[in-house]
């Protein structure tokens, strides 16, 4: 079935800032967190990763969020990453959190008979 992934990159660098003078970093558990709060409570399911990425030139620790949904969910699936994207850059001090959305082909496989 065609359906749309979205695929958004969360650095986990905070700059230094009012509330974190020296700056910082969002810990696996911290993202975990925000995720529970902010993604579970409206999408059925997603897969997370810790990746590295770049981001001016200098490497990053990176929280990889991929969704796949449905065609008839892809506008709210996208309101809904969208306002998640915005609250993690706010609250923690991000330039921009990278969203990625593209048409693929996704089946779920169960386990096959047994003979």
């Amino acid at each position: 079935m065609f359906s749309t992934l979205f695929a958004l990159s969360f650095g986990s660098d905070i700059a230094p800032n009012s509330f974190a003078p020296k700056g910082g970093t969002v810990s696996w558990p911290t993202f975990l967190d925000f995720l529970e709060a902010n993604v579970s409570p409206y999408l059925p399911g997603f897969t997370v990763a810790k990746v590295d990425g770049f981001w001016e030139g200098k490497a990053e620790r990176t929280y990889r969020l991929d969704v796949i949904v449905p065609r008839d969910g892809v506008d709210r699936a996208r309101k809904i990453l969208r306002e998640a994207a915005e609250q993690y850059a706010f609250h923690f001090c991000q330039d921009c959190v990278l969203a990625a959305e593209s048409t693929v082909f996704a089946t779920f496989i169960g386990p096959a008979e047994k003979m």
